[in-house]
């Protein structure tokens, strides 16, 4: 060690100034003396830093000792700075510990002088626990980062109304390609109008109280203008800075419509049950009453036929009647066949076409592309039923003359679509849910009944019906079908 150190003996050097010591061990920082680029003395923390049993393995070691390969010109640069008497702020470099392990440092070297000595201040700052933490916090965030925009569920960040952030669930549950679609814009365009008001005032609440708002139940707009229903919840979130909100979205659409169906159908089979009922017991007298009509038929004098006609009008109206309270009661088999639509609906509009020509009322077929193009597998009577029902429906919104048009082309989901429009009174919008249910109507007569059973036999088809309406103006039907993609043979 007296070689490597030369005419300078570490211990006189600590004791010509024994009070230095105490000052170096007291600094938090892993401190070093050094001389010509050799350590005469190191604190505790530098001892531990390089892994030492004590002092004695640190003295007389050379700063190059300790040098990592890619480092080692850096090291021999601090040392010639230390002979030429000049300082160097903290600069970055790995060194190796007396254990071989690596490490991270951070290191400045002070020129001082005691007693005619020249003698370097070696400071420095690991951090590699700190590099692990920082790598171990990245590690996390991507992780969670991963689980969010892979959650089937909405996250997003709201701040001031304005979306911040929003995962992939929230792109597809508003209908956008890049989450540039969506950020920057305000959340209340993405909802409702009749929810703006509740949304605002909730989120004023929980901003102020900062507590959670649980299952808020809202209709959300996708960007081509698509209604879906959702659950939400929404926590108070900092983003910047800023007070915040984070809004965890569900999706509820199906649910939504798979419970309408489940209820839908639980009114139909109660009111099928009493519909059967009442139809019973309304067909065994009036069977009668038919019977014993024919019998007097021909006792009636001939002043009394106007009245016998409207007698006969009102019990086939009666039958009418209980016909469809049974049909929609018991089911009837469905029998499949392939249909060429256009076909079909020409038929019907044969069928109608006197009823509407009375009322001075045009019934139009148009379609797209051509005749050949348009076949499903479906029950014909059972389809053709609907029509009837509908077209029907139109002749008797119009009070006289206009156009009845009977459109039908493929959609998007390569289904056949048929638009009904008529130019009639039109169906206000707050009755727009209501005409599907049993016994609804509109009209001064009639049962209520013949939208019930379209609705059912669409179903049945694995299709939907659609309605459109502008009051005074006219209303659409839709009835949307799935097709078949090939001509039978």
């Amino acid at each position: 060690m007296e070689n490597r150190l030369g005419k300078y003996n570490y211990k006189e050097i600590i004791e010509m100034e024994h009070t230095l010591q105490d000052s170096i061990e007291l600094i938090p920082f892993p401190t070093l003396i050094g001389k010509d680029g050799f350590f005469v003395y190191a604190n505790q923390l530098a001892v531990s830093l390089f892994q030492a049993e004590d002092v004695t393995e640190i003295i007389g070691t050379c700063a190059s000792d300790f040098a990592h390969p890619e480092y080692l010109r850096e090291i021999i640069k601090d040392m010639d700075l230390g002979q030429q008497r000049k300082g160097r702020a903290f600069n970055q470099k790995k060194i190796l510990t007396l254990k071989k392990n690596i490490l991270n440092i951070e290191s400045s070297l002070i020129p001082f002088e005691i007693n005619g000595e020249n003698l370097d201040y070696v400071v420095i700052k690991s951090y590699t626990d700190l590099s692990d933490i920082k790598a171990k916090y990245t590690m996390h965030q991507k992780y969670y980062q991963t689980l969010i925009d892979n959650s089937i569920d909405t996250v997003a960040i709201v701040t001031n109304c304005i979306f911040k952030y929003i995962n992939k669930a929230g792109m597809h549950l508003l209908g956008a390609k890049h989450e540039n679609e969506i950020l920057g814009k305000s959340f209340l365009n993405f909802l409702s109008s009749a929810y703006h008001h509740d949304f605002i005032t909730k989120s004023t609440e929980i901003l102020s109280t900062q507590e959670i708002t649980m299952k808020n139940e809202w209709e959300m707009l996708s960007l081509n203008g698509d209604i879906r229903y959702i659950e939400s919840v929404i926590m108070p979130f900092m983003m910047e800075d800023k007070p915040s909100l984070q809004v965890i979205i569900r999706d509820i659409t199906e649910h939504k419509k798979s419970l309408e169906h489940t209820i839908q159908s639980e009114k139909l089979l109660s009111v099928g049950q009493l519909s059967a009922g009442i139809a019973h017991e309304i067909r065994n007298p009036l069977t009668s009453i038919k019977g014993l009509l024919q019998l007097l038929d021909n006792r009636f004098l001939e002043s009394d036929t106007l009245f016998l006609d409207i007698i006969k009008d009102e019990i086939d109206k009666i039958e009418r009647i209980t016909g469809e309270m049974l049909s929609l009661a018991k089911p009837q088999a469905i029998i499949y066949n392939i249909n060429n639509m256009i076909t079909l609906v020409k038929e019907v509009v044969i069928l109608m076409d006197s009823q509407a020509s009375m009322k001075n009322i045009d019934i139009q077929l148009v379609f797209d592309g051509k005749e050949d193009d348009y076949f499903c597998n479906c029950d014909k009577s059972r389809i053709k039923q609907v029509f009837i029902n509908l077209i029907k429906n139109a002749i008797d919104a119009m009070h006289s003359s206009g156009t009845i048009t009977i459109h039908v082309y493929c959609d998007q989901k390569q289904n056949i679509s048929v638009d009904i429009t008529d130019e009639g009174c039109g169906i206000p919008a707050r009755l727009i849910e209501s005409i599907k249910e049993p016994f609804f109507t509109t009209k001064g007569t009639g049962s209520g009944l013949g939208l019930t059973i379209c609705y059912k036999i669409v179903k049945e088809h694995q299709g939907e019906i659609d309605v459109k309406s502008i009051e005074n103006e006219g209303t659409t039907f839709t009835i949307k079908l799935p097709s078949q993609s090939k001509k039978p043979h």
